[in-house]
């Protein structure tokens, strides 16, 4: 097998389908009209995640240079990398039943305020086999 023949970067940028599930029973989630809650996600290797991870540490960096600066937030900073690599989603429903548009302000927000949702998509990101075929 030859290593150099998988494109791990060029096949987690073509993203892959997160299908959620209910946290307790693991079975497929669905928003409240009954349509299958999915997210599109780009992989680890992908560049916009490894972009953003890339500024992330160069930051934190820069904030233990100065003396008295406030360490970020790993919730925040998970949220972000996450955010990054959504692409698209379905079945994201608000309380009054209209749709949560996708776009990163709304996904960092979903995966900051949501952890169940953020784990899902963390190890969902982190697995190359979602996006290696």
């Amino acid at each position: 097998m030859k290593i150099a023949g998988i494109d791990a970067s060029g096949s987690a940028a073509r993203g892959a389908k997160l299908e959620l599930l209910h946290p307790v029973t693991k079975a497929p989630f669905t928003s409240p009209s009954g349509e299958p809650v999915t997210i599109t996600l780009l992989g680890q290797d992908s560049p916009q995640y490894r972009s953003r991870f890339q500024e992330l540490v160069n930051a934190n960096m820069e904030s233990r240079r100065r003396k008295g600066a406030i360490p970020h937030d790993a919730v925040e900073q998970s949220a972000e990398l996450l955010a990054v690599c959504t692409t698209d989603w379905s079945g994201m429903e608000l309380e009054d039943e209209s749709m949560l548009e996708c776009n990163f302000d709304n996904a960092k927000q979903v995966f900051e305020s949501e952890a169940w949702i953020r784990e899902q998509a963390d190890a969902f990101v982190s697995d190359r086999a979602n996006f290696l075929r």
